[in-house]
């Protein structure tokens, strides 16, 4: 008698961290290691963009200060704008 048990999860694919490089930045354009979709928060807590699909972010019309990035995987990152 064979008895077979699945437990119906699949092996999961290993998931690339997300990085954005420049990180501190001083303005410009910062770029992510992989295509994202994500909301941006600022130091308060407060909703201030969101973008979809993208591999950067513009932030040159940033105020100087730290900002959350929240994506739809429910990845994290944090951004320091100088």
């Amino acid at each position: 008698n064979n008895v077979q048990i699945s437990t119906g999860i699949e092996s999961a694919r290993p998931v690339m961290q997300l990085i954005a490089s420049p990180n501190p930045a001083g303005g410009g354009t910062v770029y992510f290691n992989k295509p994202v979709s994500f909301t941006l928060y600022d130091e308060t807590g407060r909703s201030i963009g969101c973008s979809m699909n993208v591999r950067s972010l513009e932030i040159e019309h940033l105020c100087a200060g730290l900002y959350l990035i929240r994506t739809t995987d429910n990845e994290q990152l944090r951004i320091l704008r100088r």
